[in-house]
């Protein structure tokens, strides 16, 4: 990679704000991770991620370039978030002004989906057309087509953990019902599996009080409890029918899937693989290719970086 200019890049998640400074030859230097705090209110967000930029920065690093990943939909050249299920706060707000303000500096703002599919394109995995999808709180998806990260006219390309899944219509953060992500995302995941086993178990017998989260139950599944093995594949299923019919619509012919629900639970993975081969049509069976993210530290922080380069391919449809 040559030309690169250093700088910053972060991902702002719906649980955590991850950063990172690059150098000029794209090399990660430095990194800050925390959770977000309980004040996720705009000026809460705000004074967390100054808080944060100023130790990842420092008083003597001048960023050239710095890129922020959110979990949202951002459109337009000051990414308006226009739809933030897991970030509330930051819902009909011009992200870069918000930014700029805040640190002093110009700032690109990009879905993180777009971060993550930015990693593999640049990296050299990303050659021809392919769809990104992270699986973690809810289901993020990416376009690469002709080699270029393809948010669509209005930022929403890709986001297909709100494409319809079917009964039983459970209701979604983004305020739809149906949606793909609440039947195999981890919230969603969880939901389900709280509401089919029961509360949480202490190891001494009691109550907990708290619901399952997506890890346990796919862990679980590892384990061979039975119930849970039934859950893990119906939710793969869903999501792996789902994944060969994008594909199916739009002929890309690779599907490449990343995201912390997959780690240490091969299971989910196989369930999803097995019900998007099944699904695919012919002109695509056989052909078409599954493939697992390669490990990248920081990948969305990194990929916000990687955006924010004077020479990042234009998006078609992006303003600007």
């Amino acid at each position: 990679m040559h030309g690169l200019r250093a700088g910053v890049g972060w991902d702002l998640g719906g649980t955590k704000l991850d950063g990172v400074w690059v150098d000029s030859r794209g090399r990660i230097r430095g990194s800050e991770i925390q959770e977000l705090p309980l004040d996720r209110s705009l000026g809460g967000l705000g004074a967390f991620f100054e808080e944060l930029d100023a130790k990842l920065v420092g008083p003597r690093l001048r960023p050239r370039v710095s890129g922020l990943s959110v979990a949202a939909v951002v459109e337009g050249p000051e990414a308006k978030a226009t739809h933030a299920p897991n970030l509330p706060a930051l819902r009909g707000r011009a992200l870069v002004p918000w930014l700029e303000r805040r640190l002093g500096r110009r700032f690109v703002v990009v879905n993180d989906a777009n971060a993550g599919a930015e990693v593999e394109r640049r990296l050299g995995r990303g050659e021809g057309d392919f769809l990104y999808v992270i699986l973690g709180t809810g289901i993020g998806g990416a376009w690469v087509l002709d080699g270029k990260v393809y948010p669509g006219r209005y930022g929403s390309a890709g986001e297909i953990g709100h494409v319809y899944a079917g009964p039983p219509d459970r209701p979604c953060g983004c305020g739809l019902r149906g949606c793909l992500e609440t039947q195999a995302g981890g919230r969603g995941l969880g939901e389900i599996a709280t509401e089919a086993l029961g509360p949480r178990r202490s190891r001494a017998g009691g109550r907990a009080d708290r619901p399952w989260t997506a890890k346990e139950l796919l862990l679980l599944a590892e384990e061979g409890h039975p119930r849970a093995r039934v859950l893990r594949d119906k939710a793969g299923g869903v999501l792996g029918r789902a994944l060969a019919s994008l594909m199916n619509a739009t002929g890309v012919e690779r599907v490449v899937i990343d995201g912390r629900l997959l780690v240490g639970a091969p299971g989910y993975a196989r369930a999803i693989q097995r019900a998007w081969s099944e699904q695919l049509i012919a002109p695509l069976a056989g052909r078409a290719r599954w493939m697992r993210a390669r490990p990248f530290p920081h990948r969305m922080a990194y990929g916000a970086w990687s955006l924010a380069q004077p020479d990042a391919p234009r998006p078609a449809g992006s303003p600007g």
